[in-house]
């Protein structure tokens, strides 16, 4: 019976938290951006990166998804399946070249696609707000930790 009791609350934090368990732990590091910290989920695949955030309910505030490519390259980026509006802060060689801001989910067929119209190797996702609350900017340095 306890086991039950702390299987089950587990997964209730889980469903709460929106995120969906998995049997691989996700690699986690911290971004900072003038002295902002984002704890963020690093996905490198292809698959992750396809699927990056949609269905998730919600990332905690000062969370994001960082997607690292190989190769600088034009990218483009969707709101397919998302549940919850994002800022995408993209990034290449360190510094930010571009930002949206509060974009909004699109459902299963989404019409607009995002790029910052240059090579990127890296693609941050926060939560709608979280780059002017904190005054991202064209230009910005990025480290990791």
């Amino acid at each position: 019976m306890k086991i039950k009791l702390i299987i089950s609350t587990c997964l209730v934090a889980l469903i709460i938290s929106g995120c969906t368990p998995s049997i691989k732990t996700p690699v986690t590091s911290k971004v900072i951006i003038n002295d902002n910290v984002w704890r963020v989920e690093e996905v490198t695949t292809k698959a992750a990166q396809t699927t990056g955030l949609s269905r998730r309910r919600f990332i905690p505030p000062n969370t994001g998804m960082l997607f690292t490519f190989a190769t600088s390259s034009n990218r483009s980026f969707w709101m397919k399946n998302m549940l919850f509006s994002l800022d995408i802060v993209w990034i290449n060689q360190g510094k930010i070249v571009k930002i949206h801001h509060n974009l909004a989910p699109e459902g299963e067929n989404p019409i607009a696609h995002y790029s910052a119209n240059q090579p990127v190797d890296q693609v941050l996702e926060i939560n709608a707000n979280e780059a002017r609350i904190n005054q991202l900017k064209v230009g910005d340095v990025i480290t990791y930790q």
